[in-house]
């Protein structure tokens, strides 16, 4: 397992920060190891419909061509959500600046763009005895996450360690690792304001 490195966009945010921000992190050292040629994905999160809060593609291209100068053949990648629908992602992928045309790179979707491609990986975790890991992963050398956290005291450290686990594993798999998860309304408490689907 490697470091975690966190850059912080507090203050005066200058982009070619980035690249020595990077040298000073093992990513060289890492990308160095893998034999010339390998695959190296580059994790994202294509964010859903309506969400700001996502890494800008002008940050995730500073990092993709630092990898690409490194020597490193790169490849943006994701799996579908559970609600998510392969084609629609792929929109999303070209609305948002993920493309080959911001990148010169592919955007691949690991679980393929129905989500069901995988390949199953003993665990023996604690709840899971095996997950369902997107195939296109199993053909990378090495795997870069790029993740970000907001100030919120709960989602923002939560969806960040949710991006790392569950953004790996395929769309059909998701819905076993979270079946427990129900969404409830105590309709009480509900003054049908419309926030909650905004």
């Amino acid at each position: 397992m490697s470091d975690v490195y966190l850059y912080s966009f507090k203050g005066k945010f200058r982009l070619f920060d980035i690249e020595s921000f990077l040298l000073k992190t093992e990513l060289p050292q890492l990308v160095e190891q893998v034999a010339e040629g390998t695959r190296v994905g580059l994790k994202v999160i294509v964010p859903n419909p309506g969400n700001i809060t996502y890494i800008r593609p002008l940050i995730v291209k500073k990092i993709l061509d630092f990898i690409k100068g490194l020597g490193a053949l790169v490849e943006l990648v994701d799996t579908l959500d559970i609600m998510d629908e392969g084609l629609e992602v792929m929109k999303r992928v070209n609305h948002v600046g993920y493309s080959f045309q911001t990148f010169d790179a592919p955007f691949l979707l690991a679980d393929h763009i129905t989500g069901t491609d995988y390949k199953e990986i003993i665990i023996n975790g604690d709840y899971l005895p095996y997950v369902h890991l997107g195939t296109e992963f199993e053909e990378m050398g090495l795997l870069v996450f790029l993740t970000h956290f907001t100030g919120d005291p709960f989602y923002g450290y939560f969806g960040s360690i949710t991006h790392m686990a569950l953004r790996c594993i395929a769309k059909e798999f998701k819905n076993k690792v979270l079946a427990d998860l129900v969404f409830e309304v105590d309709g009480s408490r509900c003054d049908k304001c419309g926030l909650c689907v905004e």
